[in-house]
């Protein structure tokens, strides 16, 4: 079953889809990053990619092991053109081409799955506002690359379904299954559940096709997307990083998964957080921390998550936008729930007709169901508040809803609901969680660490217990070398080994190692008489330079 396309002048339909990119294309570059608190891994990688050192570990990361290779690669042809700064402007580019080609490819989806070129520009359109892969699109941030060849690997199989399956279709599916691998870890499910795809759509086409094919195309696609992403690991572990027998490289390749960190503590509100991370991948929401009711709420029923960061922002904006963001919340949320109706109503229309239902368009509907479940199982295991792994879902979220849409008989009330469901979602995250981003003056860990920011200099050192990501941003905006982890028991060693024996410029130490911001490094009391025997001892050689809301620092006099 096919919509009936209408009649189009070949060259219209690329004319509007050229301006929608365009038009995207300026958005994104007109709201680039500009607070890192959201997606903190972003200064890891900008760190680690300006960094000189060419033996730099970081730029192999095992869960996301190509990207700041890549990006090294780019960031130095921009250094070669005369580019002085660092490594965020280039990454930031990057991630903008990748968003756009990544839409491009959406469209081309979209219309292999027979959808007229407004339901396919309404697909397109609607990915590119959601909220997280909109800002994730304009950080340095690494999930946009490896959702590329995520839809590449999609295209592939519906060029797969139409063909006598060819066995170049199962090279290029390794190959860019591969390469997602390599950019994000998490992709190696598709090596398990794009087979379960292929068997479908060789089982629709049985009588024509012999296992034989079936079971060759297979074998390329697991072998080559096996061994480019053994090769690529053993290459990085044994001749760059020189790790030594196969437990060492095991270990490294699992990164943050580790030991016994692979799952997070259960709770009973990890489907909720799950639930919640999801909604964020599409309304950012930020907005709603500046409301003290809601704050206090999330607060209430998360207490392992700390929203600092975000009532930061909510708080930055005039009651008047937040209401405005909230009533357009309200508006697309209703119109989204109106959608799944007409969805549903289109799969009880289809469902009985699916025989009539090409095989490629078969297949597709079945990548989706298993790409969203089997991640979507995987994340709330893992790590279900962090909206940055559902972004590789949406497009396939989206493809699968609007195909059902466009099926369900309701086209104008469908038409209607789709494009004020654009328009307020389109307000509600550029009002409410894109440009408060890109206010300094609401990016807490910014505003929190301003004496360091405006006093520290590349050759001094900072004392502060203040987490990681707020360590990262003294090392982006200072260069300062910052100790960022405190413990009771490492505290005077830190003391003895670093503090007294830096000697090239001026050394810090922040009220945070006293009473550290956030609840996780709060050790109790035991941290706290420790910290305090090994404070008390260096306090009269310490000058207190600056106090403010968020912390006292002192400097360090030199004997």
């Amino acid at each position: 079953m096919t919509l009936k396309l209408p009649k189009l002048n070949p060259l219209h339909p690329m004319l509007l889809l050229t301006m929608v990119l365009v038009a995207i294309t300026i958005i994104y570059l007109l709201t680039l990053a500009v607070n890192h608190s959201e997606a903190e891994d972003s200064i890891f990688y900008i760190l680690g990619v300006s960094r000189e050192e060419t033996a730099n570990p970081d730029l192999y990361y095992p869960h996301h092991v190509l990207f700041m290779t890549f990006n090294r690669l780019v960031y130095h042809f921009w250094l070669f053109l005369g580019y002085d700064g660092n490594a965020q402007l280039p990454i930031q580019i990057n991630n903008v081409i990748a968003s756009i080609a990544i839409l491009f490819l959406i469209y081309l989806v979209a219309r292999r799955l027979e959808l007229t070129v407004f339901w396919s520009l309404l697909c397109l359109v609607a990915v590119a506002i959601s909220y997280a892969f909109w800002w994730y699109g304009v950080e340095a941030e690494s999930y946009h690359l490896s959702l590329l060849f995520i839809l590449l690997s999609a295209h592939r199989l519906m060029l797969l379904a139409e063909s006598r399956f060819e066995v170049r279709h199962f090279v290029w599916l390794g190959l860019f299954v591969a390469m997602a691998t390599l950019f994000f870890q998490q992709h190696v499910l598709l090596i398990f559940f794009i087979p379960l795809t292929i068997f479908l759509l060789w089982y629709l086409q049985r009588n024509s096709l012999g296992k034989g094919l079936l079971f060759s195309g297979l074998t390329f696609f697991w072998g080559i997307a096996g061994t480019i992403i053994a090769a690529v690991y053993f290459f990085i572990a044994i001749v760059i990083l020189q790790l030594d027998g196969l437990g060492e490289i095991i270990k490294w390749s699992k990164g943050m998964a580790e030991g016994d960190k692979f799952w997070i503590p259960w709770s009973w509100t990890a489907p909720l957080e799950s639930i919640i991370g999801f909604w964020r991948t599409v309304w950012g929401g930020h907005f709603l921390f500046g409301f003290t009711w809601f704050y206090e709420l999330v607060s209430h029923l998360f207490p392992r998550i700390v929203f600092l960061e975000e009532q930061m922002m909510g708080q930055s904006l005039s009651p008047g936008i937040r209401w405005l963001c909230l009533v357009m919340m309200i508006i697309s949320s209703v119109c989204a729930v109106l959608l799944v109706v007409l969805a549903a109503i289109g799969f009880q229309r289809l469902f009985p007709k699916y025989n009539l239902i090409k095989p490629k368009i078969i297949g597709f509907m079945f990548f989706c169901v298993l790409m969203f479940l089997v991640n979507a199982i995987f994340i709330t295991v893992w790590k279900p508040y962090t909206n940055e792994y559902w972004i590789a879902l949406l497009p396939f979220f989206y493809l699968g809803m609007v195909w059902l849409i466009a099926h369900s008989g309701q086209i104008k009330f469908a038409t209607v609901t789709s494009l004020i469901f654009l328009m307020t979602l389109f307000i509600g995250n550029l009002l409410g969680g894109i440009l408060p981003q890109n206010n300094k003056d609401a990016d807490y860990w910014y505003v929190t660490n301003q004496y360091f920011i405006r006093h520290a200099q590349p050759n001094d050192l900072i004392v502060s217990n203040c987490e990681q990501l707020c360590g990262r941003y003294l090392n982006l905006y200072t260069g300062a070398t910052v100790i960022w982890k405190i413990t009771g028991d490492n505290f005077q060693e830190l003391i003895e080994k670093q503090v007294f024996n830096h000697h090239t410029g001026k050394i810090f130490i922040s009220s945070t190692i006293l009473e550290p911001p956030l609840p996780s490094f709060r050790k109790g009391k035991n941290y706290s008489a420790a910290i305090q025997t090994t404070f008390e001892q260096l306090k009269k050689s310490l000058k207190k330079v600056h106090e403010d809301q968020f912390q006292v620092v002192w400097e360090w006099q030199r004997p």
